[in-house]
C-alpha cells in the first residue's frame, strides 16, 4: 500500500507534467503567431507585436524617462543634503548660547555676573 507521501509525490508529478504540456501548447501558439507577424515585419514588445519604428520610438521614450529618473534622484539628493547642512547652520544661529566664555576663568565670570546683578 502506497504511503501518503508517495501519493502526494505522484499527484505533484502529474500536475507538473500537465503544466509542462500546457506551456508547450502555449509556446507553440505564440511561436506560430510570432512567425506570422515576422512576415509582416512586426516584433514582440511588452506583450504586443509592433513595427520596428514604433519599437525604436518606445525605446527612446523609455531611455528618456530613465535618464529623467536619474537626474531627478540626483537633484533630490542634493536638495536633501543642502537642507541638512542649512538646518545645522540654522540651529547653530537660533539655539541658545552659553553665558560663559571659554577664555575667562569661572571665578572671573561669576564676579562679572555678580557685578551686573548688583547694579
Amino acid at each position: 500500500m502506497p504511503s501518503i507521501s508517495d501519493i502526494a509525490r505522484d499527484k505533484h508529478d502529474l500536475l507538473q507534467r500537465y503544466r509542462a504540456s500546457l506551456m508547450e501548447d502555449i509556446l507553440e501558439d505564440l511561436r506560430q503567431q510570432a512567425e506570422e507577424n515576422a512576415e509582416e515585419e512586426l516584433f514582440a514588445w511588452s506583450g504586443e507585436f509592433r513595427s520596428r519604428d514604433e519599437i525604436v520610438q518606445l525605446y527612446n521614450e523609455r531611455k528618456k524617462w530613465d535618464r529623467r529618473f536619474v537626474i531627478d534622484t540626483y537633484v533630490l539628493a542634493i536638495v536633501l543634503f543642502l537642507a541638512t547642512v542649512g538646518l545645522s547652520f540654522a540651529f547653530k544661529i537660533i539655539a541658545p548660547r552659553p553665558n560663559f566664555e571659554k577664555d575667562v576663568s569661572a571665578a572671573a565670570q561669576a564676579e562679572l555676573i555678580d557685578s551686573q546683578t548688583n547694579q
